[in-house]
């Protein structure tokens, strides 16, 4: 197993690479399980601590590789157009109390059938979400539907066959191209200064929330940025007006970023 920040993700390559994706390994049983089947690489993609914690146990001797990241934002801004053979997700949260946070939407489809060059394998265990999925995926016509046995037993897939529940799995084979484009994530961003409280783009909003002063001219400045599917907040040094993004996690920026440095039309 090897721990991976974006930036290194990136930095070698790996956006281009040809490879198999999961995105919420959860406790990492799928990641093992297709560790030892797969002939090209595998990468699990999870934003949450108690994850890695869970899942580094089971993967230690195991051929993959973690990246904390959000989903969407992996999809769109670190991977190339055909440039994931398989993408899996394995029961992703229905919000039901909130429907338009989920993961998987139009938008999230039209992605995904520009990065998956084969197939997207899916299950979830919520009634209202799978009919939600197999329309958005069925009117896309990107994919067609096929059936699909999950090969293992997860945490959450024993939890909900504890309590009684049923849970769908299938498989959408790729059909057709959507042609959404790629703009690689930035891995760091540095220049002249554009002091912007707030810019309201195309498809993304960009806030300052916060301003740390320091000793001298120096700044801390914390942006929040917002598109649709994915929200963040990014921290930038700020001295004599010359901005550096502080990448202390290895995180990369939206391309969209760029508007704060002067001379950088979008």
């Amino acid at each position: 197993m090897v721990l991976l920040t974006p930036k290194e993700y990136i930095g070698k390559g790996y956006d281009e690479v040809f490879k198999v994706v999961e995105i919420g390994f959860g406790y990492g049983e799928l990641l093992a399980y297709l560790s030892g089947y797969s002939d090209i690489p595998i990468f699990g993609v999870d934003i949450s601590n108690f994850s890695f914690e869970k899942a580094q146990g089971r993967l230690k001797d195991r051929d993959v590789y973690l990246i904390k990241a959000d989903g969407y934002f992996f999809l769109k801004y670190m991977n190339s157009p055909q440039s994931i053979r398989d993408l899996y997700i394995l029961f992703p949260d229905p919000w039901p109390k909130a429907p338009s946070r989920r993961l998987i939407n139009v938008d999230f489809v039209e992605l995904v059938a520009s990065r998956v060059a084969e197939r997207v394998y899916i299950a979830t265990d919520h009634e209202e979400y799978f009919e939600e999925i197999i329309n958005v995926f069925r009117n896309s016509g990107y994919f067609e539907i096929e059936d699909w046995d999950l090969p293992i037993s997860t945490k959450y897939m024993r939890k909900w066959l504890s309590m009684g529940r049923s849970f769908r799995s299938f498989c959408f084979v790729k059909k057709r191209d959507s042609g959404y484009g790629y703009q690689r994530a930035l891995l760091s961003l540095e220049g002249v200064f554009l002091d912007l409280d707030i810019f309201r783009g195309r498809d993304f909003i960009l806030k300052k929330r916060e301003t740390f002063e320091s000793k001298g001219s120096k700044k801390i400045i914390s942006y929040l940025y917002c598109e649709k599917n994915f929200t963040f907040n990014y921290y930038f040094k700020v001295q004599d007006n010359y901005l550096r993004s502080l990448n202390t996690c290895g995180e990369v920026l939206p391309p969209n970023m760029r508007i704060l440095v002067k001379g950088n039309a979008l």
